[in-house]
C-alpha cells in the first residue's frame, strides 16, 4: 500500500509539472470553450431519410426508428430513454465502423494527432466494466452511459490539442452533447491521480446513422496529451 502511494504521488507530480509548463497556452481557450460549449453544435442536422421509408419521420425524432433493429433500437422520442445495457451495446455496435471511421479521419486530416489502438481494436468498452458503472454511479440507468463506444486520441502538444477541439467542434457530423475539461484550473487533479485531459460526448448524425436509428447515441472522445502517459 505505501508502494502504491509513493507511485501516485510520483505520477502526480510529474503531471503537474507537464501542465504547469504549458497551461499559459492553452487554458484560457479551454476556459472558453467550456463556456461557450452549449453554443456549438448543439442542434441535432436535419438529415434526409431515403425515399423508399415514407411516413417514418417521427419515428426518427431522437435517432432511433429503425425498423431493421426494432428489438433493440426501439422507436424513440425525446423523453424515451435506453431501456437496458443489451440495448445500448446493440447501438454501439451498429455504429461502430461508422464512429471509427470518423475518429480516423480527424486524425489523417491532422498533425499532431493519432489514435491510440485499443489492445483489441475494437472501441467498445468493456460490458462487465459497462455493468459495474451503471449499477454503481447510474443507479441502473443504462441510459446514462456514455462511453459504451469511445476513442481516445493522443495530442503531440498544446498547440494539437486546441486544433483537434476545433476540428470537432467545426465538424458538420458531430453534435457536441457535453466537455469535460480536466485542464480547467478549477479541476482537481486528485480526483484521477493527477491525470487530466479533455473528454467530449458528441453524437454522430449523418444520413446512415439517422436511418439506422443510431444517430441519439453519444460516444466518448478523450483528447489527451502525449506527456499525460497513461
Amino acid at each position: 500500500q505505501g508502494r502504491a502511494r509513493s507511485w501516485l504521488t510520483k505520477d502526480m507530480k510529474a503531471y503537474e509539472s507537464v501542465f504547469i509548463k504549458g497551461k499559459d497556452q492553452i487554458v484560457a481557450y479551454l476556459d472558453s470553450l467550456s463556456e461557450s460549449i452549449s453554443t456549438l453544435n448543439l442542434c441535432r442536422n436535419e438529415c434526409n431519410l431515403p425515399r423508399q421509408l415514407p411516413g417514418v419521420v417521427d419515428d426518427f425524432v431522437y435517432g432511433t426508428g429503425s425498423k431493421s433493429f426494432s428489438q433493440y433500437l426501439t422507436v424513440q422520442i425525446a423523453d424515451n430513454k435506453v431501456k437496458s445495457l443489451d440495448q445500448l451495446f446493440m447501438q454501439a455496435i451498429v455504429l461502430h465502423d461508422m464512429f471509427r471511421s470518423k475518429v480516423e479521419g480527424i486524425c489523417s486530416a491532422l498533425c499532431g494527432v493519432s489514435v491510440q489502438p485499443p489492445p483489441d481494436g475494437i472501441f467498445l468498452t468493456d460490458f462487465e466494466r459497462c455493468l459495474e458503472k451503471a449499477v454503481v454511479t447510474c443507479e441502473g440507468e443504462a441510459s446514462r452511459l456514455v462511453d459504451v463506444l469511445r476513442a481516445r486520441l493522443v495530442c503531440r502538444d498544446w498547440g494539437c490539442v486546441r486544433s483537434c477541439i476545433q476540428r470537432i467542434a467545426e465538424d458538420s457530423e458531430l453534435q457536441v452533447i457535453r466537455v469535460k475539461n480536466r485542464f480547467d484550473r478549477s479541476y482537481d487533479p486528485r480526483q484521477t491521480g493527477g491525470y487530466r485531459d479533455v473528454c467530449l460526448n458528441v453524437c454522430l448524425v449523418t444520413d446512415e446513422t439517422w436511418t439506422l436509428g443510431v444517430s441519439g447515441h453519444v460516444c466518448e472522445l478523450q483528447l489527451a496529451l502525449g506527456d499525460f502517459k497513461m
